[in-house]
């Protein structure tokens, strides 16, 4: 643990000794229906943000009741008895591998989510994994705040399924005025 925890940049390790102090803080596993909170914290703050949130709860309801869920793990933060924020991740081979959440709690409490990371790393490696997977290493708001952890870099492959009017709009979409153009437009569609 001690060569993990030293390869962390040290703003990351500092972050994670001010959480350790807060005496009101916990981070637990749980299990049942934990995941759910998790799931709603998440789809939260993803509207605040006015991001769509692709994944539905009918989707993470039916993985958990499925005959792989016991692969999957609820981490919460839990700060004066109350869930501010949570992690679901998944156990494959010999990976954690994040998935939902880590979501900045609206209450702020210096470090929570480096101390949830790396009270998972610590399960991690009590079950003999070797990597933990922090995922979205190709977006872009997320890659800074993982790069803290000393990651390494693989390749993986994406795959789209496109229209031929996706496949011309698509180059425009990526510019910036058209992004913003574009979320304007959804805000507008959502608040009739």
């Amino acid at each position: 643990e001690k060569d993990v925890l030293s390869s962390f940049q040290s703003e990351t390790r500092t972050k994670i000794r001010r959480a350790q102090k807060y005496e009101d803080l916990e981070i637990i596993e749980i299990s049942d229906k934990g995941y759910e909170e998790v799931f709603k914290l998440t789809a939260d703050r993803y509207r605040e943000q006015g991001m769509n949130w692709l994944v539905s709860e009918s989707y993470v309801n039916q993985l958990m009741q499925s005959a792989i869920a016991d692969r999957f793990q609820t981490w919460v933060a839990q700060y004066q008895g109350k869930t501010v924020t949570g992690l679901l991740s998944f156990l494959y081979k010999d990976s954690y591998h994040e998935w939902i959440g880590g979501i900045n709690p609206a209450e702020r409490i210096a470090g929570v989510n480096e101390l949830l990371h790396w009270t998972i790393i610590q399960a991690a490696q009590n079950q003999n994994c070797i990597w933990y997977d922090l995922g979205g290493a190709n977006t872009p708001h997320l890659s800074r705040p993982k790069s803290k952890y000393s990651p390494e870099a693989f390749q993986y492959f994406e795959f789209k399924k496109r229209n031929f009017k996706s496949r011309l709009i698509e180059p425009f979409m990526q510019m910036g005025w058209m992004k913003k153009f574009y979320k304007q437009l959804r805000n507008r569609s959502s608040q009739k």
